[in-house]
């Protein structure tokens, strides 16, 4: 099978009323959806990427990946027995499987289909002709059927770049009847591969924080924040992970400071065991009112490195007019800054040297909005891109 369009994706937003994940929204759901195209001999592997959800959007609640699937068949069966079979048939049959690091399980599906029984008569040692010969088709095997399955464990789909499928179509027969005889068979098919993020618009009872940021402060350590502009008196905070996106454990909880007219500011390190790193981790935080009403933040996603690797961190995200960044390979070395606004284009350029840090200034100047800063080691010539988020 080939891919007819190369990352052939079209992003659609559609907005429903009603949905099965109503039951975590306070507002319509809506979808992120996206499509490729492959066509084929009806047996292929090909690797299919879609972009990962971007948790600006929303809270992701579930992930549906479908297959609408289109096999056009034909097949010539002849008879090789002496003597006629009244009961010959041929079954198709069809295998999809998909499998993914963002899958917890592989997407799989089978689908037969028989045809006949066909009468063919003894074997009159004419090959391709006479009443013990039969061609059928073209025929549809399966004609835009569709099948789906969702996925709740939500955390591999988020953050920055690509989700990755490796699929596979088989598509084999079966004569039934005799096994003497000659078969010959030729598949097409088209598939329409289809990725469909469904996401709560709007943060479900959305508590009103003053800003939350989780930012990876070193291989192992996680730096959250967070602030209230308008602290309440016995309000307590529960900060929660989850490395799926469906469970939320409670990681550290903490009363609410006292009412001084200003901005209260929070702040906590979590602390990772090695086994989880090269993993993704959420966090979020519950508030729970002194009238026993519960209240949660936006969502954040922090991607794990593995042990040793070098990436960048951006601190603090969002940002207003400076930002730190570090870069987390612990080694100095010569670098070459560049940030990008909304458009992809390239506003600033810097290069340092001998440096494990650098402070990007002046930034209030600049619209608000969501940039790239892509760092590139000079020795090795990698790079390394994190988003910021310009209030």
């Amino acid at each position: 099978m080939k891919l007819r369009n190369v990352f052939a994706l079209f992003l659609l937003l559609i907005l429903l009323q009603n949905t099965s994940s109503a039951q975590t929204c306070v507002s319509p759901v809506n979808k992120v959806v996206y499509y490729d195209t492959l066509t084929g001999s009806g047996n292929g592997l090909n690797t299919v990427s879609f972009p990962k959800f971007d948790p600006m959007l929303g809270t992701l609640t579930q992930v549906n990946i479908s297959l609408q699937i289109s096999i056009l068949y034909n097949f010539q069966l002849e008879n090789g027995e002496a003597v006629a079979i009244n009961n010959y048939r041929v079954r198709v049959t069809r295998d999809d499987e998909s499998a993914s690091s963002a899958l917890m399980s592989n997407f799989f599906n089978t689908y037969s289909k028989t045809y006949g029984s066909y009468r063919l008569t003894a074997s009159d040692g004419i090959a391709g002709s006479g009443t013990d010969f039969i061609s059928v088709g073209p025929t549809y095997v399966m004609n835009k059927q569709t099948v789906t399955q969702s996925y709740y464990n939500t955390a591999d789909f988020l953050g920055q770049g690509t989700v990755d499928f490796d699929y596979t179509t088989t598509t084999y027969s079966a004569v039934l009847g005799s096994v003497n005889n000659n078969f010959n068979s030729i598949a097409t098919d088209t598939v329409i591969f289809k990725m469909e993020y469904v996401l709560c618009p709007t943060w479900f009872l959305k508590a009103e924080l003053g800003a939350f940021n989780a930012q990876l402060a070193d291989y192992r350590k996680v730096h959250l924040m967070w602030s209230a502009k308008n602290e309440e008196a016995d309000r307590r905070y529960q900060l929660q992970y989850s490395y799926d996106g469906r469970q939320y454990f409670n990681l550290n909880e903490r009363p609410s400071l006292p009412v001084t007219g200003g901005e209260s500011r929070y702040q906590f390190d979590h602390f990772l065991p090695d086994t989880y790193h090269g993993k993704t981790v959420l966090y979020r935080i519950k508030v729970v009112e002194n009238d026993g009403k519960e209240k949660y933040s936006e969502t954040r996603v922090v991607a794990l490195r593995e042990i040793g690797s070098a990436a960048i961190s951006l601190l603090p995200n969002p940002a207003k007019d400076r930002v730190q960044i570090v870069f987390n390979g612990q080694v100095r070395r010569n670098w070459k800054l560049e940030l990008f606004n909304p458009t992809g284009m390239i506003i600033r350029t810097l290069q340092v040297n001998n440096a494990s840090g650098v402070e990007l200034g002046n930034l209030a100047a600049l619209q608000k909005g969501l940039y790239t800063v892509r760092c590139t080691d000079l020795l090795n010539s990698r790079s390394y891109t994190e988003r910021l988020v310009l209030q």
